[in-house]
């Protein structure tokens, strides 16, 4: 079918550019774009798509002539040796996803299956690192998803128990579903399946501390790249600031920090730029949107404690997305 399609727009793309093309061109354009349309349709290309696939999970793959004893078999991926192996009948082997070094992003590699010597099956697989986002700092990941590669993972270290905001941006046109785990083994506990097609957001409440493996799923719609944020009630360490300061001289009333992309601005974040009104705050509004994750610092000059709480959490009082917002507030 993946082959089908390729050669169908490969050849409206000729038929097309025959009827534009002038005699005696030497225009290489079309080759490119050719050679362009190729490597995307083969850009996340596998044999093997596992429903988790990244380290330490249970991974199941099809053949043929799997008999014998697990001690007879062995495994690997990416060059590296899977444990774990159980031949579940003559056409189906499980085994342990290995750790393969120098991958941060969902990768087609090599795998073998050798029974006493002889080589069963040579092709490949999808790995999917799980590489690790530091809650409330920003990070450069951006990861694709498609209907044939639908996962990918992150690692994320809860330090201690709180409310936890999940927000992915950044893209258009799928509909993107959040679970996580928290072992490789352990069973997927949902997060977020909303119907939304370029963002989704999830506020946990509250996530235990503890390690878990968060996953990004392609549930419909077209091939995307995404960035994903994750924060907590302390706020976001800022890439961007937008402070608000009251004209009459009283001071800021209003700062928002942006969790993007970028590299953190710490010395132009609101905590250091108001760094005479810190001991007048009254409260942090930590909120998703189709931009990311924005914390948004409230001021006595303006926004008493509850006033300030209200606004955050209330729809219609000026924030967004108030049902998955986070309230901090400062005594």
């Amino acid at each position: 079918m993946k082959i089908t399609k390729l050669m169908l727009t490969i050849f409206l793309f000729l038929v097309v550019f025959s009827n534009c093309k002038k005699s005696k061109s030497d225009d290489t354009t079309p080759t490119f774009l050719l050679l362009y349309l190729y490597q995307q349709s083969n850009a996340d290309f596998a044999d093997f798509y596992p429903e988790l696939g990244f380290p330490g999970t249970k991974t199941t793959i099809t053949g043929s002539d799997f008999i014998g004893s697990a001690s007879d078999y062995t495994i690997t991926v990416g060059g590296i040796s899977a444990t774990g192996i159980t031949p579940v009948n003559a056409s189906t082997i499980q085994f342990t996803m290995p750790e393969l070094s120098g991958y941060n992003d969902n990768t087609t590699v090599n795998i073998t299956v050798t029974r006493s010597g002889t080589v069963l099956l040579s092709k490949t697989i999808r790995y999917r690192p799980a590489v690790e986002i530091t809650v409330n700092q920003p990070n450069s990941i951006v990861r694709a998803l498609s209907s044939r590669d639908t996962s990918s993972f992150f690692k994320v270290v809860v330090g201690s128990s709180a409310d936890h905001l999940f927000n992915a941006y950044g893209y258009a046109g799928a509909n993107l579903d959040f679970y996580y785990l928290t072992s490789p083994t352990s069973s997927v506990t949902t997060v977020a399946t909303s119907s939304a097609t370029d963002t989704e957001f999830k506020r946990v409440t509250p996530l235990a501390a503890g390690t878990y493996y968060f996953q990004v799923k392609h549930i419909s719609g077209g091939n995307v790249s995404y960035k994903m944020s994750i924060a907590n009630s302390d706020g976001v360490v800022a890439t961007s600031t937008n402070n608000n300061v009251n004209s009459n001289g009283a001071g800021s009333y209003l700062c928002y920090d942006s969790l993007g992309t970028g590299s953190a601005n710490v010395a132009g974040s609101c905590d250091v730029i108001n760094a005479a009104d810190v001991a007048n705050r009254t409260g942090k509004c930590t909120y998703p949107s189709t931009g990311g994750i924005t914390t948004r610092t409230y001021y006595g000059n303006g926004f008493q404690t509850s006033y300030a709480q209200f606004t955050c959490l209330t729809a219609g009082n000026g924030s967004m997305n108030e049902s998955e917002s986070i309230f901090k507030a400062f005594p």
